[in-house]
């Protein structure tokens, strides 16, 4: 039987990095700069994210925005080991510490994070969808510069996740808000490898918007105005089905899809 042991790791990117003499910040010797991105579309679904147009359409609902929670963002790297004790599995988790306040507006890659990681293979990432707490401090997808700023009085505090859109009830376009603090921690298994010998690593984790209001076991829309218990938690599965098979991986084109599509379940 092998055994496996984890040995988590904290990144703090002023730690691992050195001051130039610009004042800019470069990695040390093995160590490799990383920006990760989050791009959220409609692969294999009759819905349509439009580049650039600002909304997702599935058949009677329109998405026109949304806003996700990441609390961190993990880095997991597996070493398999044997002796005369038996194999071995090392684990090791570099964590990038939110949380992440990501906004979606269309299917382009929205870069949300960028620190660093030791350069090596990676076997998969791991997320929590986080509900934002009063005064919480974070890091917002909307700030080029990736400042660490307190939540204070935001209107998101409370929330994991919201959609904002229209649906369509017998004929007329109505507007709704959809929200949801739910919470939960995904892994998106792949490997890709960090190379210090690149300026930037583009890592990419690509989600189908699509799926978050069409019901995972009949394949039936779910009406988002819908505010009975049953329907939201319907749209709550539908919701975590969606991230649970999310893709991740290197992005050297920086289409939003990693260029390994490969990936695996695993609650």
């Amino acid at each position: 039987m092998a055994v496996r042991i984890t040995i988590p790791v904290l990144v703090f990117s002023l730690a691992l990095l050195s001051a130039c003499s610009d004042g800019s910040l470069t990695p040390m010797n093995g160590m490799a700069p990383v920006s990760v991105s989050a791009s959220f579309t409609t692969t294999g679904t009759p819905a349509s994210l439009g580049k650039g147009s600002g909304f997702l359409a599935a058949d009677s609902i329109q998405i026109d925005s949304a806003l996700v929670v990441f609390s961190k963002i993990e880095f997991e790297s597996e070493i398999h080991q044997s002796d005369s004790s038996g194999e071995h599995e090392m684990e090791t988790e570099l964590t990038f510490i939110g949380p992440f306040m990501i906004h979606v507006r269309n299917s382009d890659p929205i870069t949300f994070t960028s620190k660093i990681l030791p350069a090596g293979t990676y076997t998969s990432i791991k997320f929590k969808l986080h509900k934002l707490s009063d005064g919480e401090h974070h890091y917002d997808s909307d700030d080029d510069h990736h400042e660490y700023i307190p939540s204070g009085n935001s209107p998101y505090v409370g929330s994991s996740l919201i959609a904002w859109g229209q649906v369509r009830d017998g004929g007329t376009w109505q507007h709704f808000t959809f929200e949801t603090n739910i919470e939960a921690e995904y892994r998106i298994r792949g490997s890709f490898v960090v190379d210090e010998t690149m300026q930037t690593i583009p890592v990419a984790l690509n989600f189908n918007i699509g799926r978050w209001f069409v019901d995972p076991a009949t394949g039936a829309l779910l009406d988002p105005s819908d505010t009975s218990s049953g329907n939201v938690y319907r749209i709550q599965e539908a919701i975590r089905s969606a991230f649970e098979n999310g893709v991740c991986g290197r992005d050297d084109n920086h289409d939003g899809h990693p260029d390994d599509s490969i990936h695996y379940e695993d609650r």
